[in-house]
């Protein structure tokens, strides 16, 4: 196997590889080295992001839409804790 150019910061020796230096992980490594925010991953504002979804409301197939993701239960199986119970619901209604 041949090894990778030093400028690739990853483990898969693909020449696809997403850290490589102009590329969206490897702009996020940069922007957070020179912030001093530590260990965030791209993958960390993605799950960031789903929260967001869920937290303003979003339904299971939006949030799915919004990820790619290829069925409801895919998302589901990922994201079913964020989602309010129907007991959270009506906390919520009986506050109003």
């Amino acid at each position: 196997m041949v090894s990778p150019p030093p400028r690739w910061n990853c483990e898969c020796r693909r020449s696809c590889c997403l850290a490589s230096p102009g590329s969206p992980a490897g702009n996020l490594r940069n922007a957070r080295q020179a912030s001093g925010c530590g260990e965030l991953k791209l993958h960390s504002l993605r799950h960031y992001y789903a929260s967001g979804l869920i937290a303003a409301g979003g339904d299971v197939v939006t949030v799915q839409r919004a990820l790619g993701h290829g069925s409801a239960t895919i998302t589901l199986d990922i994201y079913a804790h964020p989602w309010p119970t129907a007991e959270d619901k009506t906390r919520a209604a009986a506050a109003r």
